[in-house]
């Protein structure tokens, strides 16, 4: 659930990047034994308490070595600061944090210099930036869709020159574009170009024996880069998709940089990362298993103990860049990730254990070629990234921007950015908050950073003095997120949709709000809005969100908007109130609310949606926003919604739920009661419903029938009936790929569904039914790979596996048998099995409801009486979850004991299981062959390795200080990929709980 990418996320121009829905920069892969939950706020707490681990441990110093430039990708090396006299150091003030205006288009405004292209929707393709050559005053950009380079006049944004690429067009690159001495190195699949800036000339075109890997180094006059090779799927066809079941060739080799020809080269290992310094190629490869820490003679010196993980080491290998001749290697236990080179020291970076289950980042220095120890600095946490800016390492973490001495492993600045970028409107209570989070992109620019913020903080444009770290301005950025940076001491070139847009580093303009009211800018995101140039989901939310933090002034405005004709400045107003609530705005919201509009097929990204799209999605913000409001004066409207089943849907019926409950009277309550009340049993013993098929899509002969009728075929239906009509088969009760066979047989009149006991992991299609004497002979198309996940058949298909063919089956079934019902419970004994209820007892757990009419038939927990009882809690929080939940499969709740409790709500049946009996369902018919249900719980790290449940549920419940309202987060499984989380608010009013608030946490 994050888009943080390893080394330097956006790293084609030497910049963070990532989009709207940030996280700290992800570490590289872990042990298994630290990939488990971590809590971030222990780290701060473990750096004060201990310094001494968490500073600097100088182990010496390396001998210094001539200075010889090695050019590598700008995600990894930069030029250093210019002098003090280029900019801002002690020139101007450091910003006040404390004085920045709450609403961020108060800021000044940056100063655009020029812009290429034209938004083209939020998904709309430009040209991407390559490199910015300073010297020549040029930007130089890829258009794929063209498959042409592009260079633009830095200052003016005029076209200099065009140049025509080798390849066919939208050639795929991992390698980050390099230039060095005006000239450009790029890889386009498997080609390597070098390509004069100054004229846009092809110098030269090298075809290489692989696609090149994401690094690059200039030194020495040679290339030096990693090449990865995988023979294509079919021989015969050298066009076909690379066969990634088989053994990639990775060769690190050295082109000379005049002609492209090879220097030397070397085979390595699989998935290796390299350095380079001025005297060798340093390639790390990482290993599995336990091996002893070895050394090769060839390699003077010694070297410390790593920080070990047992399941890993780390082998270091040295090459000399003059011929690629080997020149040792060590082997070091640990995973030791993205190595950095610096004259003769090589920076790495590792996780250290410091006990009860947590882990920091450690960056060290190691001598080259000896690798020995030199010093480590501990970084207090995980997510650590860093980059050499001439002389300077800078690091990135959650809270800080630091600056170190790649000599000694100092500090010589530091940048706490808490106060400056603080969480943005609506961040969760309670919920970790990383500055970092808002980085969308940072680059050097003179002797400043110039750090722009994505989506969640309003894409400020920061700059930041680079000898001392103090921010010295702050402005507004642009509407949209960039995706890369390029800068230099005057410009800054950014990638958003449509083109480039460069802004100008030296100049601040007048604050938008001095130029444009809130009413205009309401009137250009509806716009947006109706050209598709602003999606419907969370970029909607962050535009609304930079308008709440406006405070009272933006009132007026957003309820004109609500008044007026325009749909999209509506829906625009109603996801602002949805943030900050506004009584006086409820008048209008109730007088705009009226019926859905017939569903649609919706658009596409990028494309403008149907008015039927943007009203439906506008009464879904609008009952959203109802809801937060809590205003009695609604209470009819959602009243209405409550209870139409007919119109509404299971969301808008959800959202008028929490509205009530926020509203919070008896006459509001009263309705949610009634509801939970009269879903505490079942009128008939709980069956599928025989006109769904799998999981609830409808299926005839002829295929699926999809949204507005339109039919999408499959190979074999699921559902079909028998010639004379008296029998029906159908599949039904399937999460995932998992399919239960169920059949339809005329007893007195009645068509009642019986469970076969047929389950088959990777589904079932019904290819005939035929009635016998007795019974019923069935045909079936089945497709088994035993216990295991649904889809892993069509991912081995994927990765060149052969498929696994269905064949067909005849099963035979005797009346008698199916409709065995031994305790008379109206569950037969084949689907009490199924269910793990107790075939032999009519009320499995005693609470005077049978089987069968229970909607929890194994719920130990009755309710419990009482002014907020917390154990009731997890109870309302399920029902808020499923009171209006459409199908009716089978759920199992699966958690400590103390989460066996007497639910309601749900359609189908609701079956506590152990931790003994969920292991032996999954290994009968895989982790597909149910829908799971758990309340999120504390996880501690086990002997083993593994993580597993520690305490209760109720134990990871955020109660308030008064224990009138709470946080529970929940989790539903339907498969191996298709997972769901949520965050439930609830508040006690009249002593019981209800939901007042549900909102999707994460998706899989």
């Amino acid at each position: 659930m994050n888009d943080a990418a390893s080394t330097f996320p956006g790293g084609r121009d030497g910049t963070w990047a990532c989009g709207g829905s940030c996280q700290p920069p992800a570490p590289s892969p872990q042990p298994r034994a630290a990939a488990g939950p971590r809590r971030v706020h222990r780290w701060f707490l473990l750096s004060l308490l201990l310094p001494a681990a968490c500073g600097p441990r100088t182990l010496g110093r390396p001998e210094p070595l001539p200075p010889e430039a090695v050019s590598g990708p700008a995600a990894l090396m930069a030029p250093g600061f210019a002098s003090a006299t280029a900019g801002p150091h002690g020139d101007q003030g450091e910003v006040d944090a404390a004085a920045l205006p709450r609403d961020p288009a108060a800021l000044p405004g940056t100063v655009l210099r020029w812009r290429s292209g034209e938004p083209a929707g939020w998904m709309g393709s430009g040209p991407t930036p390559q490199v910015l050559w300073s010297p020549g005053n040029l930007v130089v950009a890829c258009d794929d869709e063209a498959n042409e380079l592009i260079g633009y006049d830095l200052l003016a944004g005029s076209e200099r020159w065009r140049l025509r690429l080798p390849g066919e067009g939208y050639g795929y690159s991992r390698m980050p574009p390099l230039e060095r001495d005006g000239v450009l190195y790029m890889a386009r699949d498997d080609r390597l170009l070098a390509v004069d800036l100054g004229p846009g000339k092809l110098l030269w075109e090298r075809r290489l024996h692989g696609e090149p890997l994401d690094t690059v180094f200039v030194t020495a006059g040679k290339l030096v880069l990693l090449t990865e090779y995988r023979p294509p799927r079919d021989p015969e066809d050298p066009d076909s998709l690379p066969d990634f079941q088989a053994t990639p060739e990775t060769t690190l080799q050295a082109l000379d940089v005049r002609d492209g020809t090879t220097a030397w080269e070397v085979a390595v290992g699989e998935y290796p990362e390299v350095a380079v310094s001025p005297a060798y190629a340093i390639v790390a490869e990482h290993l599995g298993g336990e091996e002893e820490a070895e050394y090769d003679d060839d390699a003077a010196g010694t070297h410390d103990a790593q920080a070990a993980s047992p399941e890993y080491t780390t082998r270091f290998s040295l090459y000399r860049v003059a011929d690629g001749a080997p020149s040792g290697s060590v082997t070091l236990d640990g995973y030791i990730a993205r190595p950095l080179a610096w004259t003769d020291m090589l920076l790495v970076a590792d996780d250290v254990d410091v006990g009860e289950g947590e882990s920091v980042s450690r960056i060290s220095a190691l001598r080259l070629p000896s690798l020995e120890r030199l010093w480590e600095q501990r970084m207090g946490g995980l997510g650590v990234e860093y980059r050499l800016i001439g002389d300077d390492v800078l690091v990135v973490f959650e809270r800080t921007i630091e600056r170190l001495d790649p000599a000694s492993g100092e500090s010589r600045a530091e940048l706490d950015l808490t106060a400056l970028l603080p969480p943005p409107p609506q961040w969760p209570a309670g919920e970790d908050w990383w500055p970092t989070q808002c980085l969308g992109a940072l680059a050097p620019a003179g002797n400043s950073l110039v750090y722009v913020t994505n989506g969640q903080c309003a894409k400020h444009v920061v700059m930041l003095d680079g000898e001392t770290l103090r921010p010295w301005r702050v402005t507004m950025g642009f509407d949209e997120s960039p995706a890369e940076l390029l800068a230099d001491s005057r410009t800054a070139v950014l990638a958003v949709p449509g083109g480039l847009a460069a802004i100008d580093l030296e100049t601040a303009g007048p604050t938008m709000l001095e130029s444009v009211t809130y009413g205009q800018r309401i009137a250009a995101i509806a716009g947006d809005i109706a050209a598709g140039a602003l999606p419907l989901g969370w970029p909607l939310d962050n535009k609304a969100k930079e308008f709440v933090i406006g405070g009272d002034a933006i009132a007026p405005a957003v309820r004109e908007a609500l008044a007026g004709p325009s749909i999209a400045a509506r829906l625009f107003a109603v996801t602002v109130l949805k943030y900050r609530p506004d009584p006086e705005a409820v008048p209008a919201m109730i007088a705009a609310f009226g019926p859905p509009p017939p569903p649609s097929y919706g658009a596409f990204p990028g494309e403008a949606p149907a008015e039927a799209d943007l009203q439906l999605e506008f009464l879904g913000r609008l009952l959203e926003a109802l809801a937060a409001c809590g205003d009695p004066r609604a209470t009819d409207l959602l009243a209405g919604v409550f209870d139409d089943a007919e119109t509404w849907a299971e969301g808008a019926r959800l959202l008028a739920l929490q509205g009530l409950a926020a509203i919070g009277t008896p006459e509001s309550l009263a309705r949610i009661d009634a509801l939970r009340e009269a879903r505490s049993r079942r009128e008939e013993p709980w069956r599928p419903p025989v006109e769904e098929g799998t999981a609830g899509r409808r299926y005839d002969d002829a295929g699926w029938v999809g949204p507005g009728g339109a039919d999408v075929g499959v190979d074999d239906p699921t559902r079909r009936q028998s010639d004379d009509g008296k029998v029906v088969a159908l599949i039904a009760y399937a999460a995932g790929g998992t399919s239960d066979l169920w059949l339809l047989g005329e007893a007195s009149g009645i068509l009642v569904p019986h469970f076969t006991g047929v389950t088959s992991t990777y589904g079932l299609g019904i290819v005939s039914v035929e009635p016998t004497a007795d019974g019923v002979k069935v045909v079936v198309s089945r497709t088994e790979g035993g216990p295991g996940c649904a889809i892993c058949g069509m991912m081995g298909a994927m990765e060149g596996e052969e498929a696994p063919q269905p064949v067909e089956e005849t099963l035979e079934f005797r009346w008698a048998d199916l409709r065995a019902d031994a305790d008379g419970d109206g569950w037969t004994d084949l689907l009490e099995r199924r269910l793990r209820t107790d075939p032999a007892k009519a009320d499995t757990d005693g609470d005077g409801l049978a089987d069968g009419i229970d909607p929890a038939p194994r719920g130990a927990g009755p309710a419990v009486a009482g002014e907020c009882v917390r154990e009731e809690v997890l109870r309302s929080a399920f029902f808020g979850m499923f009171a209006f939940a459409e199908g009716s499969v089978p759920l199992f709740v699966t958690g400590t004991p103390d989460v066996n409790l007497q639910y309601e709500g749900y359609p189908g049946p609701v079956v506590w299981l152990s931790a003994e009996e969920e292991e032996a369902i999954q290994a009968e018919v895989g982790l597909d062959g149910a829908t799971y249900f758990s309340f999120d719980q504390r996880m501690e790290e086990g002997e083993d390795g593994e993580w597993h449940p520690a305490g209760t549920a109720l134990e990871s419940v955020q109660f308030t200080e008064d224990g009138h309202s709470a946080t529970v987060n929940v989790s539903e499984f339907r498969g191996s990929l298709n997972g769901i989380g949520h965050r439930v608010d609830l508040r006690c009013v009249q002593g019981k709980w209800y939901p007042v608030a549900i909102e999707m946490t994460w998706i899989s």
